[in-house]
């Protein structure tokens, strides 16, 4: 493997209109920001296409629905606790409050990126699951990627081979659960950060936070690091953190970071594989689009130079095993 190792920039997006925010999100108050996905996500899948970029789009499953009554129909007789909580949230049963229809499903959007080029359709579970909470199992979490697999294929958006966990929340006996067809998920890079984070939580955040403006931590990795027993973990490098106009101050400092970080993994032909949601996109829209766009330009400029590929979560493990075999 050492010597087919490559320069690449990955990217994947957590699409999950409100489903990612109903457990901690007010109805009324994201209703604004939902809707200004369905600006985003096109505009994304332009600027990608303007440039090359191949990315992985892993797509909560409730989105891919048209309405409650097919979502009732994929729901288990017996909900997982976190899971009843959120239907609770949407106030199905009121038809004055209920939450509106397109701030869950979203199957317009999805239909966008199926016919994107060079997109990836993966899964963000079948209702945003999380594995850290205290009635989490590993049971209810297969039962969601193996729903989650069955409305992808039933949609028409091909078999599900990836996966990124909600709010990151990885742990080995929750990547040992995933269903067999899923064989690629998004992990984290265990620097020094995480191991601080692990030990106190608020430093390490702040630590986290710290790097996304000063180089703290290199967050590239190689090709080899990827494959592991027979499953592709493709680690996470960077949050691409939105545009927040108090610090603005900050903003060019933290683009610069990014691009640094991408220049060396160009040059030492490393992976370099950031993420973010389309509704960080909702406020400040046109600043986190010119943002993207520059980064997106400078690496249209290591292409040439570096040879560096963009390549979705799934071709990388593609290559890779290519060159196992």
């Amino acid at each position: 493997m050492k010597n087919k190792e490559i320069g690449a920039l990955v990217i994947s997006l957590d699409f999950e209109l409100f489903w990612g925010i109903a457990d901690i999100g007010d109805i009324k108050s994201w209703e604004k920001e939902i809707q200004k996905v369905y600006e985003i996500v096109p505009r994304t899948l332009a600027l990608f296409e303007k440039y090359g970029i191949h990315a992985t789009w892993a797509t909560v499953a409730g989105i891919m629905l048209e309405n409650k009554n097919e979502l009732y129909e994929y729901l288990p007789q017996k909900l997982p606790q976190q899971t009843e909580e959120i239907i609770q949230k949407f106030n199905f049963e009121d038809e004055n409050n209920s939450i509106p229809s397109f701030m869950l499903f979203g199957q317009e959007l999805v239909d966008r990126i199926k016919n994107a080029v060079n997109q990836e359709i993966g899964t963000h579970t079948f209702t945003h699951y999380y594995c850290s909470k205290q009635s989490s199992n590993t049971q209810d979490f297969k039962n969601e990627l193996e729903t989650a697999s069955l409305i992808m294929e039933k949609k028409g958006y091909g078999k599900c081979k990836t996966v990124v966990f909600p709010r990151n929340q990885v742990s080995q006996k929750y990547v040992s659960a995933m269903p067999n067809n899923i064989r690629i998920y998004r992990g984290s890079i265990s620097g020094f950060i995480d191991k601080i984070k692990k030990k106190n939580k608020l430093i390490g955040t702040i630590i986290w936070y710290f790097d996304h403006y000063i180089p703290l931590q290199n967050s590239t990795y190689s090709i080899s690091k990827v494959y592991e027993n027979g499953i592709f973990n493709i680690k996470l490098s960077r949050l691409f953190k939105a545009y927040k106009d108090k610090y603005r101050f900050a903003e060019k400092l933290k683009i610069k970071r990014y691009i640094r970080e991408m220049e060396y993994a160009a040059k030492h032909r490393k992976i370099y594989h950031i993420c973010w949601h389309p509704h960080n996109f909702s406020t400040f829209t046109e600043k986190n689009f010119e943002q993207l766009e520059e980064l997106l330009k400078k690496f249209g400029e290591l292409n040439k130079k570096y040879g560096m590929l963009s390549m979705n979560m799934y071709e990388l493990a593609r290559y890779i095993e290519r060159e196992i075999d």
